[in-house]
């Protein structure tokens, strides 16, 4: 049996689509060679958690907010990289 002391909340199927689709959608627009870090599918996807435990069910919102979570949160480590590639670009 898992343990379930870590576990804050627990999702319905139909959420979890609308997680996956919103996920899926904000990696297809990170830049290529973002794409295979972890650090920053975790940052859309705890964008994305926090969005849906604030009541937001649109998969689309949920992926554009989390994008631009990433693009313009000054605070992020990884905006002046992102930044800086996609100038080069």
């Amino acid at each position: 049996m898992i343990p379930s002391n870590n576990i804050s909340r627990v999702y319905d199927p139909h959420t979890l689509s609308i997680m996956a689709i919103a996920f899926d959608r904000a990696c297809d627009f990170l830049p290529v060679q973002f794409r295979g870090s972890d650090y920053m599918r975790r940052k859309l996807a705890s964008h994305i958690i926090r969005h849906v435990n604030d009541g937001e069910s649109d998969p689309t919102r949920l992926a554009d907010s989390a994008i631009v979570s990433i693009f313009w949160n000054p605070i992020d480590a990884g905006r002046s990289l992102l930044l800086r590639t996609m100038r080069t670009s």
